[in-house]
């Protein structure tokens, strides 16, 4: 009896089905029913059966009478069969009538006592879809495969099949490629294999009457070699079975996309060996080894010793050139990915094949492979990542931002020129470059500050490029376009930024909310942070963010935006609330998000006259859903301190938030800015291989790092005695504004290289 596993429920009842006959004395069912159709294919079906030596109640059966026929649950028979002295022998019967296609039928044996226990059997009559291929026989010739097969002897429903009208569609697997359609032949042969990886095929039948069974081969490791370059992964399993495994990984499809790899749990044994199918690789030339692993409960003590080598060919002999040898590999992390870059030069142009061995494990970890890549490198080969840094721009006006650049060479890279340019028409119309760069080692990254001057007042496409002598690969030289904004001629700068990089965080719902349609916040920014001498007005504002896992433009939606002057220091409750009429409107239009890392900035419709000895109040009204309850993660501050409650969060569930927006305000008229102090010199000075900020004076109390654009982007307070700051400037220009404790003021420009 099967049983039935786990049930969850309560348990009311239990019905076993059953029939009974017309009279205990009846006869008993008949044994051993056949149904037998015509394999010529003609319209005849034969049943075939014993008749019963007992009666229901297991006493001989001494008067069987006859035998009735019913069809397809008609209630009148098709057949009557005289059975008088046939108890216990075999009868058939033929019908000549037969349905095409599937045909029922109910054989009920019969005495004076009346009908006993009917038995049933189906049989498909005429000629059949057909049924499964048999023998099939793979023959891997590397780079090619014949298959061959036997045609199916019975249809699908068990019926006649005619061998003249059978045809074949083969498709291959896993590139879901059709190699023939309808075809004849009980063979073929694959010359257009992919890549080497684990193939099958499905082979399905099928005739006049329809399409028939379909039949899976063995799967198999067939293919040329990959060239370069190369990325292996393991997001489906069966790309996983065209590697050899000389240990015991196995395929996890993980809890989330991408989180897929090939697993082990190896505990102290030696060549735990994976390798992957072959790949081309050619002599004098150099490639780097990328190498994606995860380990699961690193902190909890857990080890590895693995080693990472390339040789020509899948055993572990083969595996002669190791790269890499850790021991006691252990991350500080639960559930930590991290990548291993190797690189290997090539003496003799051949196929070679990765592998990774682990031949350790400790504890009760997992050790995951994710991912391989291999791809040529150069001596030289400066790559431009991504812009970083840009809020908006103003025409005719030096501004700044950052490119973000890659070394993806063996050779470290330390002269080369690094522009912005704006895109026109498919051409680049370059607005800005500097050559003063830091040498960047090999398979590292670095962040280089240009100046660039706008020279069109619109909405523009900028670029980030990289020029270096010689460069192997031109084709990553330009970054992706980046969308910005060029405000008219004499707009001011972002120079006032207020942050707190000691308390930094995100939120998904402050400034705006996007899981309701409308939303409110408010936040107070205190004096002290805003930090400025004299009164200003507030002509600009930016948040920064990140979207939130999405890959298109969101929105817009209506955004409206208030401010005030206050000295409220905090809301204890959601009700504590500003009047939106008590507060000054500064804003109306609409917002999108997009992708990566961005700026929400905004040009007040009306500049906001702000207070210094004032805390201020901004209120975001949001209106508007763009089909993604937390499409941005915006940059916060104060993000640990909670009885400090500095905003009010209304978005259907109103409450008093303790995490504060990080916000740039480009403020007009503030004593000390850049914007109206000449420029000093001598008394600060930047040392680069400490990353320290010096100062003649040591009567410092607030000190302003700019860039070259005016845009504030660091700010500290001193304690009066204080010579020196560590700070982390990238290579660049920049203007740092000192303050005294008597109020004296200083400009200074530095200008940061390696």
């Amino acid at each position: 009896m099967e049983a039935l596993g786990a049930f969850w429920g309560d348990f009311v009842g239990l019905y076993i089905p059953y029939t009974l006959p017309e009279n205990e004395n009846a006869p008993a069912k008949v044994q051993d029913l056949k149904a037998t159709p015509d394999m010529t294919g003609s319209m005849k079906s034969t049943l075939t059966w014993t008749n019963p030596s007992l009666q229901w109640n297991k006493k001989e059966l001494t008067d069987l009478k006859e035998v009735q026929i019913y069809k397809d649950g008609s209630e009148t028979p098709a057949a009557t069969l005289p059975a008088e002295g046939k108890e216990g022998q075999e009868m058939s019967w033929t019908d000549e009538t037969p349905n095409a296609g599937i045909n029922t039928y109910y054989v009920v044996p019969c005495n004076e006592f009346g009908k006993g226990i009917k038995d049933s059997i189906s049989v498909f009559v005429g000629e059949d879809v057909p049924g499964a291929v048999g023998n099939i026989v793979v023959k891997n010739n590397g780079e090619s495969v014949t298959v061959t097969w036997d045609a199916p002897e019975y249809g699908m429903n068990g019926g006649y099949v005619n061998p003249e009208g059978l045809k074949y569609t083969i498709i291959r697997y896993p590139d879901e490629i059709e190699i023939a359609k309808d075809q004849t032949e009980t063979t073929f042969t694959d010359t257009n294999l992919g890549n080497q990886q684990c193939y099958y095929y499905t082979i399905q039948t099928s005739n006049v009457t329809g399409v028939g069974e379909t039949t899976e081969t063995e799967k198999f490791i067939a293919g040329a070699a990959y060239t370069t370059p190369v990325k292996f992964n393991f997001t489906d399993q069966i790309l996983s079975e065209a590697w050899t495994n000389l240990g015991d990984w196995e395929w996890s499809g993980g809890s989330m996309a991408g989180d897929e790899g090939m697993m082990t749990t190896t505990h102290q044994r030696e060549n735990c060996w994976l390798i992957s199918p072959d790949v081309k690789l050619e002599a004098g030339k150099t490639y780097k080894i990328t190498t994606k692993i995860k380990t699961y409960y690193g902190p909890n003590g857990c080890k590895e010793d693995f080693r990472i080598a390339v040789g020509q060919g899948k055993t572990a002999g083969d595996m002669t050139n190791v790269l890499r040898e850790e021991k006691d590999y252990s991350a500080d992390e639960y559930y930590y990915v991290k990548t291993f870059e190797d690189i290997v030069e090539i003496k003799e142009t051949g196929v070679y094949n990765y592998g990774i061995d682990v031949s350790l494990v400790t504890g009760d970890d997992i050790f995951s492979l994710q991912e391989v890549t291999i791809e040529e490198i150069h001596p030289v080969d400066m790559s431009a990542v991504s812009l970083d840094g840009i809020i908006d721009a103003v025409c005719n006006g030096n501004n700044t931002c950052k490119v973000k650049l890659y070394n993806n060479s063996y050779k470290t890279a330390d002269k080369y020129e690094v522009k912005i340019a704006r895109v026109d028409n498919g051409n680049y119309v370059v607005l800005g470059s500097t050559t003063d760069v830091p040498a960047v080692e090999m398979f590292k990254t670095a962040e280089v500050t240009v100046t660039y001057v706008p020279d069109v007042e619109d909405q523009v496409e900028l670029v980030g490029l990289v020029e270096i002598e010689g460069d192997g690969d031109e084709s990553n030289n330009v970054t992706e376009p980046y969308t910005v904004n060029v405000l008219p001629e004499g707009m001011p700068p972002y120079n006032v930024l207020v942050t707190d990089e000691n308390t930094i965080g995100d939120d998904t719902r402050i400034p705006m909310s996007f899981i309701v349609g409308e939303s409110m916040t408010q936040t107070l920014y205190f004096a002290d942070e805003i930090n400025v001498e004299t009164d200003g007005s507030i002509s600009r504002i930016a948040y920064e963010y990140t979207g939130n896992e999405i890959t298109s433009v969101l929105g817009p939606v209506d955004v409206k935006i208030y401010m005030c002057n206050t000295d409220k220091t905090i809301f204890k409750t959601e009700s504590e609330a500003i009047p939106l009429e008590d507060m000054t409107q500064v804003y109306e239009g609409s917002v999108t998000i997009n992708p990566g890392t961005n700026f929400m900035s905004f040009i007040l419709s009306e500049e906001f006259e702000y207070k210094k000895d004032k805390n201020l109040c901004i209120a975001v009204v949001k209106n508007g859903l763009v089909g993604n309850d937390y499409p941005a993660l915006f940059k916060m501050f104060n993000n640990d301190d909670f009885e400090n409650t500095r905003s009010i969060l209304s978005d259907g569930s109103p409450m008093a938030y303790w995490k504060v927006p990080v916000i740039h305000m480009a403020v007009r008229g503030i004593a000390g800015s850049i914007e109206n102090v000449n420029i000093g010199a001598n008394s600060v000075w930047y040392d680069s291989k400490t990353s320290t900020l010096n100062f003649n004076e040591n009567n410092l109390k607030k000190v302003y790092v700019y860039d070259i654009s005016g845009k504030m982007i660091k700010m500290f307070n001193l304690n009066g005695s204080q010579n020196s700051l560590a700070v982390n400037l990238p290579v660049g220009l920049y203007i740092i504004h000192t303050v005294a404790a008597d109020g004296s003021m200083n400009n200074v420009k530095v200008n940061v290289c390696r």
